[in-house]
């Protein structure tokens, strides 16, 4: 069997490919850590008021805090804690990284912003938490109607 050699035509040449892997999951990393802390919802407009359905899987409304900064939801949560004894001490037991076949996952701490829409009502928010589903309801300011004014056209 005959082997070749590939000329690479790439200005980096291609030895430099295994010294660039590491510099790319670097700037990925710094790129990927803006969007690292925060948790999937939806802002539905349901009628007279808007439905903000946010994603915080093994949370309780005590591991919540909200708060409202300048029209924007601030939404900050930390990492569900697992009280499971059995799965402290499988962790504690072998001092090894766990080893995924798959991971899909990872629980963050969340520290998310989620814009308000701009006749959004401040003065009126509920929210309620049930099975790490956040719901927050916030009513609509009315529109307020405008006059046109008939003007004679000569």
């Amino acid at each position: 069997m005959e082997v070749r050699k590939v000329m690479c035509n790439y200005a980096c040449g291609c030895q430099d490919i295994p010294m660039m892997s590491p510099l790319a999951r670097k700037y990925m990393k710094i790129f990927m850590n803006k969007y690292e802390s925060a948790a999937l919802y939806n802002i539905e407009d349901i009628g007279n008021e808007y439905l903000i359905t946010i994603l915080l899987p093994g949370r309780s409304k005590e591991d919540v805090q909200l708060s409202l900064v300048n029209h924007s939801l601030n939404i900050k949560a930390s990492k569900p804690k697992r009280d499971d004894a059995e799965y402290q001490k499988d962790i504690k037991s072998d001092n090894k990284p766990r080893m995924f076949r798959i991971k899909n996952f990872v629980f963050i701490d969340v520290d998310m912003d989620i814009e308000l829409p701009e006749n959004a009502d401040l003065n009126t928010i509920e929210s309620k938490m049930s099975m790490g589903i956040l719901e927050i309801k916030i009513g609509k300011n009315p529109v307020k109607p405008l006059n046109i004014h008939d003007e004679d056209i000569e």
